[in-house]
C-alpha cells in the first residue's frame, strides 16, 4: 500500500500495468489527515509506504507549522494503524533528519576533520544534532526524527 496525495513521485512504478510487480503495489490517492478509508487500507495491506510529506527547503523556511503538521501530526495515524494491526511502515525522509555532524563544530584547520568519525552520519550512532531554534528549516528534521 502506496499513499499520497499525488502519485507523481512513484508513477514511474505503477505505469504501465505490464510491469512485474504492478500487482504487488497499490497507490491510494488520498489526504492521511482525514481520510477515512485509511486505517481499512492498512489493515488490508502487508506493508505500508507514507509518501506524503512537506519535504521541500523552501517551504519548511515559510510553513514550518505546516511541516511539523504534515511530517509528523498528520502522519501519525498512519504509524497507529500499522501499530495497532501489527503492520510494516516505511517513512521516507531525507539526509536532514541527521542533523549536523560533530565536524561542523570544529576550527577549519582541526586534525580531527580528517578523521571520518567526525564528519560521517551513521543513522544508529551519530548524535542528533540540529541547528539554531530561529532556523525555521529544522522543523523538518524535528517532525521527521519523531515520527521514525
Amino acid at each position: 500500500l502506496a499513499v499520497d496525495v499525488y502519485n507523481d513521485k512513484i508513477r514511474h512504478l505503477l505505469e504501465p500495468a505490464s510491469l512485474p510487480w504492478a500487482d504487488r503495489i497499490q497507490f491510494h490517492r488520498i489526504n492521511i489527515k482525514h481520510d477515512s478509508r485509511l486505517e481499512g487500507l492498512i489493515k488490508m495491506a502487508d506493508l505500508t509506504i507514507n509518501l506524503a510529506a512537506i519535504c521541500t527547503p523552501a517551504d519548511y523556511n515559510t510553513r514550518p507549522l505546516d511541516t511539523i503538521y504534515s511530517n509528523f501530526i498528520d502522519a501519525l495515524p498512519v504509524v497507529k494503524y500499522c501499530s495497532e494491526n501489527n503492520k510494516r511502515i516505511i517513512h521516507f525522509s531525507t539526509c536532514e533528519v541527521y542533523g549536523k555532524t560533530i565536524g561542523c563544530f570544529l576550527p577549519k584547520d582541526s586534525p580531527l576533520r580528517q578523521d571520518p568519525a567526525y564528519y560521517v552520519l551513521k543513522e544508529d550512532a551519530s548524535p542528533c544534532i540540529f541547528g539554531p531554534i530561529e532556523k525555521q528549516r529544522w522543523s523538518y528534521a524535528c517532525a521527521k526524527q519523531l515520527i521514525e
